[in-house]
């Protein structure tokens, strides 16, 4: 069986690295919105047939980490889902996220960066 079956979301199984991602969030040491330079890497695992009533559904599992430019830690680690653009052999994203956390502030988040095939 090969991904077919996967559909449009085929092309974007395997492994994906990227090291131009800019994050725009709050800092908390500057007390205001910054920017952080990045790189991550994403695996993008297919899983199904999932048998839901009537349904056969397929998809993709999706684990990214994100390392600050010159750091080896990783300050962030995610699964979840976002929306993509395929483009041959990359694909982009942009996210927006508002978190409202218990003080009753609201912080804007953004994301973005361009991701190559690694495997």
């Amino acid at each position: 069986m090969g991904n077919e079956l996967w559909g449009p979301l085929a092309g974007l199984i395997g492994e994906w690295e990227g090291d131009a991602g800019i994050d725009v969030s709050f800092h908390n040491a500057k007390s205001a919105v910054g920017e952080t330079k990045y790189r991550e890497r994403v695996t993008m695992a297919p899983f199904g047939p999932v048998e839901n009533g009537k349904q056969c559904l397929y998809g993709l599992d999706y684990r990214m980490s994100a390392w600050r430019l010159g750091e080896d830690s990783a300050f962030h680690t995610e699964i979840g889902y976002c929306k993509v653009t395929v483009k041959g052999g990359t694909f982009e994203y942009d996210s927006m996220a508002t978190y409202v956390h218990g003080k009753g502030g609201e912080i804007g988040h953004s994301d973005r960066n361009t991701l190559k095939r690694i495997g």
